[in-house]
């Protein structure tokens, strides 16, 4: 692998740093609240929008000064997965549909999908593969973790909401972003947070 493979690896997995930090600060700002009773739907959305954008500021602050004014707005996640899978191509679709086959909890056949999507010399959107990948590989994990408090906060019993989809939603909209913010980690995270938010309320 050389230096320009590693690097697109790098950035994929700091964009599922990034999606899960921004979950750690949506739940935070409704901490104490039962959402699922006491605010209508357009408000939620709102102010989960509120709390990405907050997050997606402070981050491109501290790192990105050229993306401080970037926020994102409910036409990030206005795609259906359905359209934005209309739009792969051959070759992302086989690494797409092959990273929904994985265990996303066996990081080496997750690396060894990231290092072929990575070298792979005839794949369009390279960098938004990946994302898909480590977004999916991320959400796997926060939601394994975080299901309980999210199931609290939400009052609902786990099997009202469907967490490997959530994910999976998660891993559509930070490839969706990934293409449309111009390569923007931080907004391509917090996308993917927002639409992992609204799923887990609304599924």
């Amino acid at each position: 692998m050389n230096e320009n493979q590693l690097e697109m690896i790098s950035i994929g997995k700091e964009v599922g740093r990034l999606h899960n930090a921004c979950l750690d600060v949506i739940y935070n700002d409704f901490t104490g609240e039962d959402i699922s009773r006491s605010i209508a739907d357009e408000a939620i959305k709102n102010r989960f929008l509120a709390s990405v954008n907050k997050f997606i500021k402070m981050n491109s602050e501290a790192t990105r000064t050229d993306f401080v004014d970037v926020e994102i707005t409910m036409d990030s996640v206005d795609k259906t997965i359905e359209e934005i899978k209309a739009t792969l191509s051959v070759r992302e679709k086989f690494y797409i549909d092959k990273a929904l086959s994985l265990d996303m909890s066996n990081s080496d056949l997750v690396n060894n999908l990231l290092i072929e999507i990575s070298t792979d010399q005839d794949l369009m959107n390279k960098q938004a593969v990946i994302c898909f990948v480590t977004v999916l590989e991320a959400s796997t994990h926060y939601w394994n973790s975080h299901i309980e408090e999210w199931q609290q906060m939400l009052d609902k019993p786990v099997t009202r909401v469907n967490w490997g989809t959530v994910a999976t939603f998660d891993a559509w909209y930070g490839y969706q972003a990934m293409l449309v913010s111009a390569m923007n980690p931080i907004v391509s995270g917090g996308t993917a947070a927002f639409a992992s938010g609204l799923a887990a309320v609304f599924s």
